[in-house]
């Protein structure tokens, strides 16, 4: 089975390690971008599984790529954890945002329970086989 691939996007340094490592260790094949720019280049390249963005960067900000990734068809789908500096429960009424964490306040278990969640939700539903064409049963 393919690994899920997982892109992190925060201009800080140590949270993109700490979240690379992470999910490594979760499985995933990991991307950094160190900011909105990067990230929005990188998700022309490949579509990732999951997305764990940053909002207040320099540049284009989080905000503006989770924007971004909304009006495409091919990015819409894309699950995306913000990753704030604040706790700030009302991110979750921000469209297209799937869950929030607070950088410097969550256990690797939390991570890991939250990002199981958010990927549940956004599992295709059903992939459909090739129909088979048959010879008609004769009794």
């Amino acid at each position: 089975m393919e690994k899920q691939y997982a892109l992190v996007v925060d201009d800080n340094p140590d949270a993109r390690e700490i979240l690379d490592l992470a999910l490594t260790r979760f499985g995933f094949e990991v991307e950094l971008a160190c900011d909105g720019a990067e990230a929005l280049e990188s998700t022309k390249k490949r579509i990732p599984d999951l997305i764990m963005l940053d909002l207040m960067m320099p540049g284009v900000n989080g905000f503006q790529v989770l924007s971004r990734l909304r009006a495409l068809p091919e990015t819409r789908h894309i699950p995306v954890i913000v990753i704030s500096a604040v706790s700030n429960q009302s991110l979750m009424q921000v469209p297209g945002v799937s869950a929030v964490i607070q950088k410097s306040r969550f256990s690797v278990r939390e991570l890991q329970s939250i990002i199981d969640g958010v990927m549940a939700k956004h599992q295709p539903l059903v992939r459909h086989q090739p129909l088979v064409e048959c010879q008609p049963l004769v009794v």
